[in-house]
């Protein structure tokens, strides 16, 4: 389809415009001859596509509905509160982290401070706790390589399948419209423009020209469209899917639970005196002094850098 050639003045020309010779022309020719007529025969299909995305943005929220979030904090378990554990771990991950920040170029100079603490051995963990550490450090790392099992991609690949090509169909309808809504937006604007006192000739002309252009891509991907609202049509999770995701809570917490019991029966046995316990208090509370002292260097740091 090809836009009759429209003669461009840079300078918008001032009368009632829609009563031009050269606005009678556009709406003619181009608004009446071949907007009107597209958009009429592309409402339906484009109605029917709309639908189809809404219906694949259902199944989408409907499969995230099932994702269960994750909550517990291992911290929090009987034998690890009793023993500290919680805390050291969560102590020396927070020294690692920052250590690795020293690293980069801005940090360097807080590099230092961070290799003093490290001779201090004060984020080793004392000999006194260690068999029960390792055997928490093993827990952490049981649960999560569980979990990370029972997400929604490694638990249930087909069903996952399902979700990625849904949101796949989608955009790629959403796509195509876009054409469609081109047509539409640019064909208001130019009415507008058409009842304006000042008559801006060479926005029109760039207006149709996006229109036209956007015919022509809509003709050529309408073929693909019609495939994609039929294929829409077949995604959708059925009742199998959605009683095998109503499991996963349960399996997530079956797993957190079978490596705290675990736990519990290896160190329930384990004793921590007064006196080991009192010098564990003041390790930890040593460590987060620490901690501290190294993020409010980086902090200084980089407002010295980057002025924030």
């Amino acid at each position: 389809m090809r836009a009759q050639p429209i003669m461009v003045s840079n300078t918008p020309v001032s009368f009632a415009s829609r009563n031009s010779l050269f606005s009678k022309y556009v709406e003619k020719i181009h608004i009446n001859g071949t907007v009107k007529p597209f958009l009429e025969k592309q409402t339906p299909v484009y109605t029917e596509a709309r639908k189809a995305a809404q219906k694949l943005e259902t199944v989408q929220s409907e499969f995230l509905s099932y994702q269960p979030k994750i909550q517990y904090d291992i911290s929090d378990f009987k034998e690890v509160r009793r023993l500290h554990l919680g805390e050291l771990y969560a102590n020396k991950t927070e020294f690692d982290e920052l250590c690795d920040r020293t690293e980069s170029w801005w940090a360097l100079n807080v590099a230092q401070t961070a290799s003093d603490i490290k001779k201090t051995k004060l984020f080793e963990v004392p000999s006194f706790i260690k068999e029960p550490y390792n055997a928490y450090c093993k827990m952490v790392r049981d649960i999560n390589n569980g979990l990370r099992n029972l997400t929604l991609n490694k638990g249930f690949p087909d069903i996952m399948g399902k979700f990625i090509e849904a949101k796949d169909i989608e955009q790629k309808i959403d796509f195509v419209l876009r054409y469609y809504d081109t047509v539409q937006e640019n064909a208001e604007q130019i009415d507008k423009l058409l009842d304006a006192e000042t008559e801006d000739r060479n926005l029109i002309s760039n207006l149709l020209t996006g229109i036209y252009i956007a015919i022509k891509k809509h003709k050529e991907v309408l073929p693909a469209l019609k495939h994609l609202i039929d294929s829409a049509n077949a995604e959708a999770l059925s009742g199998e899917d959605i009683e095998r995701l109503k499991t996963l809570p349960h399996r997530i917490q079956r797993t957190i639970s079978h490596n705290a019991v675990k736990f519990n029966k290896e160190v329930e046995e384990f004793k921590l005196s007064d006196n080991n316990e009192k010098k564990l208090k003041n390790i930890i509370s040593s460590q987060r002094i620490a901690n501290q002292v190294l993020v409010n260097e980086l902090n200084i740091q980089r407002k010295q850098r980057f002025g924030q």
